[in-house]
């Protein structure tokens, strides 16, 4: 068992979009706001690492992650639904608990491919959740 320490920060942004700019007609035009939003996080946890066989090893991580600073445009869409607005993750603030687990299955001393998983629930209660399918090479 493994205590960790991570700090992450990001920054993104996604112009506006809008039906009919160009030549041609569109029937149901859709259109949506620019978006930016900024926020960096600390986390604190603990990992948990081993080999399951000869192969096969194994990652299990618990941590609670922390927001530093945040802040998030009001993203609006319209369309021939009407209009709508949100806000994501409301001022970007609080704690959310964070997990994984993963697999790896070393194919050579320096490649192997990995599966993993995640759950993450923030404030409110709102649980996020995600799977990935990995290759690493290493040298």
């Amino acid at each position: 068992m493994t205590p960790f320490i991570g700090l992450n920060y990001v920054n993104s942004t996604r112009e506006d979009y809008r039906d009919g700019n160009g030549n041609g007609s569109v029937l149901d035009p859709f259109s949506f706001s620019s978006f930016s939003e900024a926020c960096a996080t600390s986390t604190l946890g603990i990992r948990l690492n081993g080999p399951v066989s000869g192969k096969f090893s194994y990652r299990l991580s618990v941590g609670l992650e922390n927001v530093l600073n945040g802040d998030a445009d009001e993203f609006g869409l319209s369309g021939g639904f009407g209009t709508a607005s949100y806000r994501s993750q409301a001022g970007i603030s609080g704690c959310s608990l964070n997990s994984s687990a993963g697999l790896s299955y070393l194919m050579s001393d320096c490649q192997s491919l990995t599966l993993d998983g995640f759950l993450r629930q923030i404030d409110g209660g709102v649980t996020h959740s995600g799977i990935s399918i990995g290759y690493k090479k290493g040298f």
